[in-house]
């Protein structure tokens, strides 16, 4: 069927009158939630309710009877929630889609759908499709953003580099640091995003057939991955002088504080959701530019 339209004439006057706002949100209007299920049994409709419920009253202890008071769960239940019954949902269309190539490229079109609903509503959250399921008991990933636009250049382009590019140690590191960002699991994202980067760097040495310790740290990896693969031009390495230190150092400098990547001493070290949220994001940044760099080169 049709749709999502983005374009409809109610929302085209919304936005002229600058009624529309500009920032996302992370609250799951009711409005939403109908769209989807609509969208859902319109399209597909391959779990049965009565299987989906079941997994939600086992999973989530949703307190549900009949499709009546599941419906009712479904609209009410906070934002969190909601989401959780929409990843059993998706988990369990792609378990019995295994085999079945068209249904499971219709669950992914629902996917896109449900994506294009959000950023039509202005919510901020993300669904894809976990590439490694063997690495993790739910194959469907929920990431959200504030941003959309950084979101999409250093989130979203870096996983499907990452994917493209078959660098599947990094990307589930990276999609472990997303997870403890949404989890609140701040020095967990910090050091996992670290770590995807180091494993990226690694990475790009390997499939160069490039030799290098396996304790080398960011700075000789950065070293030997610019020099042996030719990620600058010699003639502007003056220019990226500092852009170079940057890439040295990378996340480590956050990674290194006491608490991450080291015992945290005597005393309680808390890291607030910016520092996870700049280093994530730092993280995908420097990605995107060597993996680039790596494909142009290569």
């Amino acid at each position: 069927m049709l749709g999502p339209f983005k374009d409809l004439y109610h929302r085209k006057m919304k936005q002229s009158r600058g009624e529309l706002p500009d920032y996302y949100t992370q609250k799951i209007e009711q409005t939403v939630r109908a769209k989807i299920f609509m969208h859902y049994f319109d399209d597909h409709g391959y779990i049965l309710p009565e299987i989906w419920k079941r997994y939600c009253q086992r999973e989530l202890n949703a307190k549900v009877f009949d499709d009546t008071s599941f419906t009712e769960y479904l609209l009410t239940c906070d934002s969190e929630e909601f989401l959780s019954a929409l990843q059993i949902l998706l988990a369990a269309n792609l378990d019995s889609s295994r085999y079945d190539i068209p249904m499971r490229n219709g669950l992914t079109q629902f996917i896109n759908k449900i994506n294009k609903i959000f950023q039509i509503e202005k919510v901020g959250y993300e669904i894809s499709i976990i590439q490694n399921p063997n690495q993790t008991d739910i194959p469907v990933l929920i990431v959200p953003f504030d941003s959309k636009y950084l979101y999409d250049e250093t989130i979203q382009k870096t996983r499907i580099l990452l994917n493209n590019f078959e660098f599947d140690g990094a990307l589930n590191e990276f999609d472990k640091a997303l997870d403890d960002l949404r989890f609140e699991k701040f020095e967990d994202c910090i050091h996992k995003s670290g770590k995807s980067y180091e494993s990226t760097l690694k990475t790009i040495l390997d499939k160069k057939q490039i030799s290098y310790n396996k304790e080398d740290n960011i700075f000789s990896l950065v070293t030997k991955v610019r020099d042996a693969c030719k990620l600058g031009d010699p003639s502007l390495n003056t220019l990226f002088e500092r852009f170079w230190s940057a890439l040295e150092q990378g996340p480590n400098v956050i990674r290194n504080f006491e608490g991450i990547g080291h015992g945290q001493g005597v005393n309680i070290k808390n890291y607030e959701k910016s520092y996870a949220n700049f280093v994530l994001h730092l993280t995908g940044t420097y990605i995107v530019f060597l993996l680039e760099r790596y494909e142009e080169v290569k």
